[in-house]
């Protein structure tokens, strides 16, 4: 998916129609980005894996929930879904590499 799918997918599921949050929800879509990866996903490319593109979703639906709330936890299946992708990843690297 390319930034601007992920922008509309976000929209929809926030319920959202005017563009007037476009500028704050592309810049939650880039911290989402940032967090997946610093969380060890390297790999990120939600261009080319419709699963990250959802991982980079639901993450950015989440900050967007808790953008007034800075001791929000992280919901279950969110942290289950990162988790799975960081660690999928490693496994990927560790075999192509043994």
């Amino acid at each position: 998916m390319t930034d601007e799918q992920i922008l509309a997918s976000v929209k929809t599921d926030k319920q959202i129609s005017a563009s007037v949050y476009d500028t704050r929800l592309d810049e939650l879509i880039a911290s989402a980005k940032e967090a997946i990866i610093a969380e060890g996903a390297r790999t990120l490319d939600p261009s080319a894996s419709a699963e990250d593109a959802q991982l980079v979703i639901m993450y950015a639906d989440w900050l967007w929930e808790t953008r007034n709330d800075a001791d929000a936890q992280m919901p279950r299946s969110l942290r289950v879904k990162l988790n799975n992708r960081v660690f999928g990843e490693k496994a990927r690297l560790t075999e192509a590499g043994a």
